[in-house]
C-alpha cells in the first residue's frame, strides 16, 4: 500500500488546486444535504432503538433485525448500518445476525432515490419511484438469501428513558455523521485527483463501454454523489437505469469505508458485506432492466 498512498500524496502536492476545490465542493454538499438530510434521521433511529423499538416492531412482524431494515430503506446510506450497530451493541442482535444484517439493511433511502436520482437526474419521479421499488426488492431478496432470522428481537438489557437515552443519541449521531463527512471529502477529493472522465475516455479505446458510461460507472464506484450526476450525460434508456439502479445498490467505496468505520467501532465482521451490497446492486440493475424492457 505504501507506492499508491505515495503517489495519492504525490497527486495531491501536484494537483492541489483541484484538491482544494473538490474539498470545499464537498464540505459545501455536507452543509447543505449530508448534514441536514442524516443527522435528524441519526438522532431520532439510535433514539428509537434505545427505546426498544426493535422488541416492539418484532413482536408484529416476526423478524430479528426488521426496525434495522426499515430505518436504512428509508433514510439511506449509512443509516441502516448505524441501526445494526447500535441493536448489537444493545444487546438486541448476536454477531452472526449483525453480519448477515448489515448488508441487508445499509441501503439508499426514497428521498434521495426518488428526488435526486427520479427527479433530479431523470426528470421524472415515476422512474424514482421504480428504482426505489427495485432497490427494495433488492434487498429483501438479498437478506432472504443471507436468511431471515425469525422470532422477536430480545428486549434491551439495560431499557432506557428519554432523559438518558436523547443525549446518548445526539452525542452518537454526531460522531457518525462526522465520519460521513470525512468519507464523502476524501472521496470527493480522491475523484478529482484520478479524473475518471479521463480514466473513461482511455478504457474506451480500449474497445470497452462508451466513455460516459464507464465514467459513470467509476464515478459512482467510487461515490455515489459523483455517479449519479455522471448519469444525466447518458441517453434515456433501459441500460442507463440499470446502471443508476447498480450504482445505487452497491452505494460507493465511500459508503462502503464509513459502514466499515461503523461497524469496526461496534465490533461486527465485515467480510459479508461488500459482496452483499454486490449482490444487491446485479440483482437491481437486471430487475431494472427487465422492467423497462417489460413496461
Amino acid at each position: 500500500m505504501l507506492i499508491p498512498v505515495s503517489a495519492l500524496m504525490l497527486l495531491l502536492i501536484i494537483r492541489s488546486s483541484a484538491a482544494k476545490a473538490a474539498a470545499l465542493d464537498a464540505l459545501a454538499v455536507c452543509g447543505r444535504t449530508v448534514i441536514p438530510s442524516l443527522f435528524p434521521f441519526f438522532v431520532v433511529s439510535m433514539l428509537l432503538n434505545r427505546l426498544a423499538l426493535a422488541a416492539r416492531l418484532s413482536k408484529i412482524i416476526k423478524l430479528r433485525g426488521i426496525s434495522a431494515f426499515l430505518i436504512g430503506i428509508t433514510g439511506g446510506y449509512p443509516l441502516g448500518a448505524a441501526a445494526v450497530a447500535d441493536m448489537y451493541k444493545r444487546g438486541e442482535l448476536s454477531g452472526e445476525e449483525a453480519e448477515r444484517l448489515l448488508p441487508c439493511c445499509n441501503n439508499s433511502g426514497p428521498a434521495f432515490i426518488i428526488g435526486a436520482v427520479g427527479t433530479g437526474v431523470f426528470s421524472s419521479a415515476k422512474l424514482g419511484l421504480e428504482l426505489y421499488a427495485v432497490h427494495f426488492i433488492s434487498a429483501l431478496i438479498l437478506w432472504a438469501l443471507l436468511g431471515f432470522e425469525r422470532g422477536e428481537s430480545p428486549a434491551p438489557a439495560k431499557p432506557q428513558d428519554i432523559s438518558s437515552a436523547l443525549p446518548e443519541s445526539v452525542k452518537a449521531a454526531v460522531n457518525a455523521v462526522l465520519n460521513v463527512c470525512g468519507f464523502v471529502v476524501f472521496f470527493s477529493v480522491l475523484a478529482a485527483l484520478i479524473d475518471t472522465r479521463h480514466a473513461a475516455v482511455l478504457l474506451a479505446r480500449l474497445g470497452l463501454f462508451d466513455a460516459d458510461y464507464i465514467n459513470a460507472l467509476l464515478a459512482g464506484l467510487l461515490e455515489i454523489g459523483s455517479g449519479i450526476p455522471a448519469l444525466a450525460a447518458l441517453p434515456d434508456g433501459p441500460e442507463t437505469l440499470a446502471l443508476a439502479a447498480f450504482i445505487l445498490g452497491f452505494g460507493g467505496l465511500s459508503v462502503h469505508c464509513q459502514t466499515a468505520a461503523i461497524a469496526r467501532e461496534a465490533g461486527i465482521a465485515l467480510p459479508l458485506h461488500f459482496f452483499g451490497r454486490l449482490m444487491a446492486a446485479s440483482t437491481g440493475a437486471v430487475l431494472m432492466y427487465l422492467l423497462q424492457l417489460w413496461l
